[in-house]
């Protein structure tokens, strides 16, 4: 029996309809549910096992096992159970064996699924969102932040793209797999984890409190500059994507909007048909908007339709794009680039150009495949390669810097990164600091004098309120700042 996530939907494919399932790319988690750690919001590239064709071809040698295979197993299982001295399991002999199996296929994001990875996949259809709302992918033996989910907590603990995990709850995990990690990390809302992070070459601890995720998907407003510019921010591809954007364009266009910037930087991707459906807003019906390449099929093409919708958004549009920008974030940036629809403004993309299915082996277990890949309308795969922007632009050096704990305490006397990283971010905010790497007196008064202005008391000593007030103003500088937005609206006000 197969098993794929979300749920059933009709994908057009060539001038056909085929039925097939939305299912959960495997590479990257997001950790944001009741008791799991994936949700139907920000699940990256989302995709289908298009036909009975596909399946059939999936499941034909089920009874070609190499001899030395079924031979291996048995002797192994057989020397256990007789020689072993200690108690033996089972089912964890089982999940090794077939864990074992599956990796020797050398593919990240092809796995085995134990029980209790397996049942996180499949209540990953939960509309109740809690964690910490991070995604990450297993890079060597480290899981690495692909992006926060939105206004999360994982974004607002302040962890960056890239960021490398090193412990959870004191525990270093540094070599475990991507979901041995993830069950660590999931849980409650309301529940804590300590987390300790790598960035850089330095090190930072910080402590997350978990939380509803908002499955709000879209947001917009109006060009500060610009007021005929409405700035769309899309951070995942969900499943009311669709009606959200919708209604966004629509009351922009109330305010006099004549043109957008959609903003998908930090964008983990989505469901399948969620960017589907919105790629064909922008679009004239009978273009081809994506290719699916596979064993048994070859390359399909994936078109755009009136049966997808029929309200479109014609005016002018720049996208957005960045190294957070990932799977279905990327189809969209792709296809309306090389349909010459949308100029692409900021960083390259993250690349990731493979779509996973979860096949079930029992009632209680599974295996997640890497069994197709993407292209552009154009035939690029964009993997590992990402997407460059049409216009790279770099945001501001210092929002770059890293991540200060408010749990720590930095005060006159300490020599450290941290305390580089303290006067870099005063200088930023144009409070004067030499970066000597010493808490120095310049130090301590440059802070006194940021205490001041954000009426806190002037202790000179960086921790708890100052640290999160530091944070806060150097967020809101980098939002007031935003050079990448600058220049999509400016290609705008050419037009």
């Amino acid at each position: 029996m197969e098993e794929e996530f979300l749920e059933e939907k009709e994908i057009q494919t060539g001038h056909e309809k085929k039925k097939g399932t939305i299912h959960l790319s495997v590479s990257k988690f997001i950790m944001i549910l009741l008791v799991t750690v994936l949700g139907s919001v920000g699940i990256t590239c989302a995709a289908m096992i298009a036909s009975a064709q596909l399946q059939t071809h999936m499941l034909s040698s089920t009874s070609n096992l190499p001899p030395k295979l079924i031979e291996g197993l048995s002797k192994s299982y057989t020397l256990l159970k007789n020689a072993y001295m200690g108690d033996l399991d089972d089912q964890k002999l089982i999940d090794g064996a077939l864990s074992g199996f599956v990796s020797g296929a050398e593919d990240t994001y092809t796995t085995y699924l134990n029980e209790k990875e397996f049942s996180a996949l499949m209540q990953a259809t939960d509309s109740t969102l809690e964690g910490i709302g991070v995604e990450v992918e297993q890079v060597g033996e480290y899981i690495r932040v692909v992006s926060p989910y939105g206004e999360s907590p994982a974004a607002k603990a302040g962890l960056q793209t890239n960021d490398l995990f090193v412990e959870v709850n004191g525990e270093n995990i540094v070599g475990k797999s991507i979901s041995e990690v993830v069950t660590l990390i999931r849980g409650k809302k309301g529940t804590s984890v300590t987390l300790k992070m790598k960035r850089g070459n330095s090190e930072y601890t910080v402590s997350v409190v978990r939380d509803k995720i908002s499955l709000t998907t879209v947001k917009h407003e109006l060009d500060k500059t610009n007021q005929n510019v409405g700035i769309v921010r899309i951070s995942s591809f969900a499943k009311t994507t669709y009606d959200e954007l919708v209604e966004a364009v629509k009351d922009l266009r109330t305010k006099g909007v004549t043109s957008f910037v959609i903003d998908v930087r930090s964008n983990p991707g989505g469901l399948l048909d969620s960017v589907q459906k919105i790629v064909n807003m922008f679009v004239e019906p009978n273009k081809v908007i994506f290719e699916m390449e596979n064993k048994a099929e070859g390359i399909q093409k994936v078109f755009s339709s009136e049966s997808l919708g029929s309200f479109k958004v014609t005016e002018p549009i720049t996208i957005l794009i960045d190294k957070g920008s990932a799977s279905a974030s990327e189809i969209f940036a792709g296809a309306l680039s090389d349909l010459g629809r949308a100029k692409l403004v900021g960083e390259t993309s993250f690349g990731k150009g493979t779509a996973q299915t979860v096949q079930q082996l029992s009632a209680e277990t599974g295996i997640k495949i890497t069994y197709s890949k993407w292209l552009t309308p154009n035939g690029t795969w964009v993997h590992k390669a990402g997407i460059k922007p049409d216009y790279e632009v770099a945001l501001p050096e210092y929002s770059k810097l890293s991540f200060i704990n408010p749990d720590d305490i930095h005060q006159s006397g300490e020599s450290s990164d941290s305390v580089l990283n303290i006067q870099k971010l005063l200088r930023a905010l144009d409070y004067g600091a030499h970066l000597t790497g010493t808490y120095d007196e310049e130090t301590v008064q440059a802070v006194k004098q940021f205490q001041k202005s954000a009426q806190l008391e002037e202790t000179g000593v960086v921790s708890g309120d100052t640290t999160r007030a530091l944070l806060k103003t150097l967020r809101e500088k980098i939002i007031q700042n935003d050079t990448q937005l600058q220049k999509a609206v400016e290609l705008l006000n050419e037009k």
